[in-house]
């Protein structure tokens, strides 16, 4: 049994780093994209923050420690959802359950980088420049957002017409 359940899950997991592999050309893509958004960020924040050389320096240092980890850490975790959706009919419900349990870990990591994140700016700065920071990082998110929407080429109108959700049939009959 814990043969079977071995091997399934390298099954998956060969097939997963198969699909990424072949991917590369729009992970690359999606890699340099992050990295220009990043950058505008940085700009953003030190234009609107008003640092000296010693603050930028730290500030940068715990941004950058920070957007790594949790852009690592997001990765896994969309990597482990669509393994999920993609092979919930075959999966069992053991293998399911360790699935899920590994995204509640990784929820629970990125949780843990923001709070060290959060540590790491209240070592540097005073608690009213950490909330500038805060408040900064979420004014940009909400620009980034509404300028992507801008952008988006032949956007409709109107919204989706209205779809009935179909529940999944149960994998086992009762």
């Amino acid at each position: 049994m814990k043969r079977l359940f071995l091997k399934t899950i390298f099954c998956l997991m060969s097939v997963g780093i198969g699909a990424l592999g072949q991917n590369s050309g729009a992970d690359s893509l999606r890699v340099r994209g992050r990295e220009k958004i990043l950058k505008v960020k940085e700009e953003f924040m030190l234009q609107n923050l008003h640092l000296n050389d010693k603050e930028t320096e730290a500030f940068l240092k715990a941004m950058r420690e920070f957007e790594q980890k949790r852009t690592a850490l997001r990765h896994q975790l969309r990597q482990v959802r669509r393994q999920m959706q993609r092979n919930k009919s075959i999966l069992t419900t053991e293998e399911l359950n360790r699935l899920l349990d590994l995204t509640m870990n990784l929820e629970r990591q990125l949780q843990e980088e923001r709070e060290r994140y959060l540590k790491s700016l209240r070592q540097i700065f005073p608690p009213q420049k950490v909330l500038d920071i805060l408040h900064l990082e979420r004014t940009f998110m909400e620009s980034l957002w509404q300028r992507l929407g801008e952008n988006r080429p032949g956007e409709m109108e109107a919204p989706l017409p209205y779809r009935r959700l179909v529940p999944p049939k149960p994998r086992y009959p009762h």
